[in-house]
Order: C-alpha cells, then structure tokens, then sequence
C-alpha cells in the first residue's frame, strides 16, 4: 500500500483513537466532546487534507457513538470512505475498539504499473480495532503507522479492483501490532490477477505468520527506508492451498508451505517444508514435454533445513526435492567463518564493510546427489523415439558421449566425474558429485584464483564422484 494511502488510514485511526478515547469519559456532553475529539483528529491529518462526516449518534449511557459517512480526502485527490464507524468501550479503560463497515478508498495515486494507478478501487466490508492507541498523539505531527498499536484488527472481504480484474481477501487479521511488538498476521482466501497467459490468477486458502516485527516494516516502507533486518529467531510462516491457475485449472498448487526458525544469536536452526506440490501444464507445449516422459502431471515435496553456530560461524544447509516418478535431488552445504549478527549490523551503516567480511566465509564441503526412481529410463525412452531406435542402442550412444569427453578429463576430477556418469547411465541408483577441500577453502580467494588459474582453482576443492545401486 502507498504512503498516502497508508497515512490516510493512519489519519482515521487517529480521529477514531482521539475519538473514542474523548467519548469514553465525557458521558453528559457526548456531542460537544464528540466535535471536539473531531476537530483534534483533524489537526493530525496531513497538510491539505480534509475530514468530513455526515451525522453522528451518541449513546451517553452506553459510551458508544456512530458516524456516518465519515471520508478523508488528501491534497491528492486519494479518498478513504468509512459509511458507518461504531465507536465503543474498549472494556479495559485504554485506547479505542471501532468497528467499521463498507470502507472504500480510491482516486488512489499511481503505486505502479501492475496494480493501476489511480484506476484501483479499494473496499472493506467491515473491519474492527480493538484497543487502538497512539503513542505521538500529544505531540500534534501527522500520523505515523510507526506509533499506532493496537491489539486486534480484523477485515473482511477485501477487494482491490484494478484493471486486469479484481484481488480478492476473504478475511484478514492483525494481533498485537505496534512499536516494539511481535506480531501475528492470518488471512483467508486469496485471489489475485496476473498477467495474461496460460495462467491467470494466483492466491492461497490459509496464511498464519508468527512473531514478525510488523510496524518496524510497515514504518521503513512509508519512509521508503530499507527494512531493518528482522529477527530470525522463532519467525513462522505457514501456507496452505497455493494455487497459480489458469481458465480454471491449477496449473501449479502446494497443500502446504511451512517456514519455522528457532534459538537465538548463538545457535538457530530453520527449515522450509514444501507438500503436495503438483505442476499440471495447461499449454500444449508443456503438456507435450511431460507426454514425451511419460506422464500428465509433475508430483513432488520440497524441503531444506539450515543450521548456524556462533561458534566459528557454521552453516549447514541440506535441500531436498523428491519428484515422483523421476528421482530425488538432494544438496548438502557446509560453509564456515560468517558472523550473520556482525555482517547483518554492518550492512545496515557501511555495506561496503559488510561485503569485506566476506572474505572470511569458507567452504567446507558441497555435495549433489541424485538418486533414480524412473527419470533415467524415461529420459533414454524418449530419446530413442526422438532417434528412431531402440533404449538399449540410445545408451549405448549417450555412454560412447561419455566416454569420448576427453577435455572433462582434464580437469581435476573430472575423470572421476565421467566414470560415475557412464556408471550411471548403465546401470542407475544413485549418483553423487562432491567437494571436500583438505581445509576450509575461502570462497572469495577461490574466485579470484580462478579466474587466472581455473585448473589449480578446481584442484584445492578436491572433487570426488561415486554411484551407489
């Protein structure tokens, strides 16, 4: 969302924080203190804007209030609409609880190109605050989503028509949002437009993040600051039912995408599940490709898991994607000498610095392996159709290939790479590729060695390969 936009929003909750919190005191002269609390929302806005509303209802009794048809217009001509807000007792003596119901914000400024400019129309079915506070309020600058908290925010069915077709948000939910504050976010059911092709629009069912520093961001992109670096310790974010369609076909979908990290500065572990994902080209072209390998759809699970310690700055990272019908690839890193909290507070004052430490990253080992389960059959069943001949005659050429690279022989280990290869494709299993240095090889002098010495450069990683049935 834009910085008007944002700030727009920023300016009605502080009207409704301003509003509310006035209202809740000053039971027997509701409406005086109503206008009042108007006026001082409207000394938030920002220069050039103007708050209006059509009437408004006390209750003196119950504290509540509602304004109808309550609208922000900026110098700029974007407009945020409120056709009801509700003001009520927050039940525990601070901040404001609104509940709003049909939002519309347009004549928005250009975002970009993708979304429509000015053309984008905005709408919220109805949307609740609990506890809202603002923590500048007393200072009288404009509104900063920075200083605004809260304790819930809920929205629900969410539009944002643009010219190529609206986005759409079921529902959506804020808990406790603020400076300072770690923050959950969920949502359900969305549906965005894409470009046209063979696809034409993407979303997901569910989306639940855990403990993400929200207002530090939401801040850092109203000021078209660089983010700060997040905290990665005991973030979560998890996705279900992601679906990239096409005239009413998933053309790619995953039941389910988790991302989880836990402990701290010293010692942290993260892992990315990705499950049920399944690619089903609906284009002729795609269709055509998997048809040569012998199937319809593309099957597969995704999942990496990364470990840190402080201590000697270890990483190691596996990733894993197994593919039905095909086979499993699997990749083992294990690098050493990167202090992640120095180089991530350096990068924020003197990157230039931040990119010098990287010298001390090293690699410990690196290691690819493949294990068969159909991918080499079909591939040589397929090329022998393409030739003209039988499997038995395509292995037999694709291992005389093999065989006749001598310039791969000339490298280190590249003979052993070329016998695994001809293992392989004789008799399947599972093939591996590695490199184990006899020390941990710098990543930034092993560059610069290569680019004048490439063979002495290759000869230092050690590189080794093997089959396994």
């Amino acid at each position: 969302m834009n910085r008007v936009l944002v700030a727009s929003a920023a300016s009605v909750a502080a009207l409704l924080i301003v509003a509310g919190g006035g209202y809740a005191w000053a039971v027997h002269e509701a409406n005086a203190r109503l206008e009042a609390a108007m006026e001082a929302g409207r000394s938030h806005l920002r220069h050039g804007a103007v708050m209006t509303y059509e009437s408004a209802t006390v209750h003196p009794f119950s504290a509540a209030a509602e304004i109808f048809n309550l609208t922000v217009v900026e110098a700029d001509g974007s407009r945020v609409a409120v056709e009801r807000t509700d003001l009520l007792p927050s039940g525990t003596g601070k901040g404001s609880t609104v509940h709003g119901v049909r939002l519309k914000a347009d004549h928005l400024p250009v975002w970009s190109s993708a979304v429509g400019g000015r053309q984008t129309v905005i709408t919220v079915a109805s949307f609740d605050v609990e506890n809202a506070t603002r923590e500048d309020a007393a200072t009288g600058a404009p509104p900063d989503a920075a200083s605004i908290s809260f304790d819930r925010f809920t929205a629900n069915d969410v539009v944002v028509t643009m010219p190529t077709g609206p986005a759409r948000l079921a529902s959506f939910e804020i808990d406790n949002y603020g400076p300072g504050r770690l923050t959950s976010v969920t949502a359900t059911r969305l549906s965005v437009p894409t470009p046209a092709g063979s696809v034409d629009h993407a979303g997901f069912k569910t989306l639940s993040l855990g403990n993400i520093d929200l207002a530090q961001a939401v801040a850092s992109a109203i000021r078209h600051a660089p983010p700060q670096p997040q905290d990665p310790n005991n973030i979560s974010i998890d996705v279900g039912g992601i679906f990239v369609a096409g005239h009413g076909v998933n053309v790619l979908s995953a039941e389910r995408a988790e991302l989880a990290s836990s402990g701290d500065v010293q010692n942290s572990t993260g892992r990315l599940d990705v499950s049920g994902i399944v690619f089903r080209p609906n284009d002729p072209k795609g269709q055509a490709a998997l048809a040569g390998l012998g199937l319809t759809e593309i099957d597969a699970n995704f999942d990496e898991a990364t470990e840190y310690h402080a201590a000697g700055g270890t990483i190691s990272a596996r990733q894993m994607l197994s593919v039905g019908g095909l086979g499993t690839l699997r990749i083992d890193l294990d690098l050493a000498g990167l202090d992640v909290k120095a180089v991530a507070t350096q990068s924020r004052g003197n990157p230039m610095a931040a990119f010098a430490m990287l010298n001390q990253f090293k690699l410990v080992s690196a290691a690819a392996q493949f294990k068969d389960d159909g991918l080499l059959t079909r591939g040589l069943t397929l090329g022998a159709m393409q030739a003209q001949m039988n499997v038995d005659q395509m292995r037999a050429k694709v291992l005389g290939l093999i065989a006749q690279n001598e310039q791969l022989a000339t490298f280190p280990g590249g003979s052993a790479i070329r016998a695994a290869a001809g293992d392989f494709v004789q008799h399947g299993g599972t093939i591996t590729v590695a490199a184990r240095p006899a020390e941990p090889l710098p990543l930034m002098e092993f560059a610069s060695t290569a680019k004048s010495n490439p063979t002495a450069a290759l000869s230092r990683l050690r590189i080794g390969a093997t089959v396994a049935p």
